[in-house]
C-alpha cells in the first residue's frame, strides 16, 4: 500500500494531466472544470482511505465525525484483505462513499420536508452530477493505481 503522502502526491501531480487529458477530448471548459475539480477533490478528501484514520479523514476538521459510522460500517480490515473491496474496490468504493455523504446530507432535507426546486435542480443538472462522479471515479482509480504498484514493488 502507498503511504497517505504519495496519494497526495499522485493526485496533486496528476490533476493538471486530468485537466488537460479532458480538455483534448472534450474541447469544453466546463466539463474540464467539473472533471478536474472533482477529481482534485475527490482525490483529497473522498479517498478509499476514509475507511481509516488517514489523510483524507483528518482534512475533513472538525467534520471528519461524519465519517466514524462509514468506519465502522465498512472496516478496513478483514480476515482475508489489508483493504476492504468496499472501500477500494472501482464503482462500489466510490458508489457508497458519493452515496454514504448524500444521505447524510439529503436525511434533514427529508425530516424537513422534500423541497421540489432540489429535485428540480438534481433533474435538470443530471449531466454535471455524472461528469463529478466520473472525476470522483477516476480519483479512485489513481489511489488504486498507487496501491496495487507500491505492493507490487515491495515484493
Amino acid at each position: 500500500m502507498a503511504s497517505g503522502k504519495w496519494h497526495d502526491r499522485s493526485i496533486i501531480i496528476s490533476t493538471p494531466f486530468v485537466g488537460g487529458l479532458t480538455y483534448y477530448l472534450t474541447h469544453d471548459w466546463m466539463v474540464t472544470g467539473i472533471i478536474t475539480g472533482s477529481y482534485l477533490l475527490g482525490g483529497m478528501y473522498l479517498s478509499p482511505d476514509l475507511d481509516l484514520k488517514s489523510k483524507p479523514f483528518y482534512r475533513w476538521g472538525i467534520l471528519r465525525w461524519i465519517w466514524k459510522p462509514y468506519q465502522k460500517l465498512i472496516p478496513h480490515r478483514g480476515r482475508f484483505y489489508h483493504r476492504n473491496p468496499l472501500s477500494h474496490a472501482p464503482i462500489i468504493g466510490t458508489i457508497l462513499r458519493v452515496g454514504y455523504l448524500v444521505f447524510l446530507g439529503f436525511v434533514p432535507v427529508v425530516l424537513a420536508g422534500m423541497n421540489v426546486s432540489l429535485l428540480y435542480w438534481i433533474v435538470k443538472n443530471y449531466s454535471s452530477i455524472l461528469l463529478a462522479l466520473a472525476g470522483i471515479e477516476l480519483s479512485g482509480l489513481t489511489h488504486l493505481l498507487m496501491d496495487i504498484t507500491a505492493t507490487n514493488m515491495k515484493k
